[in-house]
């Protein structure tokens, strides 16, 4: 026998449902441009920039631009940030 699971319900039986709570909720919070994000992913491309150059014209190792993928993609994949209002 499968042991039964109930499910709490998070709002009121009388309150709106739940997707329309996620919508208000989600209309409170703003987003925000994050600098270090954005200060990241500047460096990651102007250092993956250099070391295309040092590739391409000397006889660097392949290697030497994956920390600036690194950079770029942490810096891209945090551009943003949620903020909650102030009270």
């Amino acid at each position: 026998m499968t042991p039964r699971i109930r499910l709490r319900r998070v709002c009121p039986p009388d309150a709106h449902d739940c997707e329309r709570c996620l919508m208000i909720a989600r209309q409170s919070s703003r987003r925000r441009l994050d600098l270090s994000g954005l200060l990241l992913m500047t460096v990651g491309l102007v250092f993956g920039a250099i070391s295309y150059c040092l590739i391409t014209f000397g006889t660097t190792n392949v290697l030497v631009i994956v920390p600036s993928v690194v950079a770029v993609t942490v810096g891209a994949m945090h551009l943003t940030k949620r903020q909650a209002p102030h009270a």
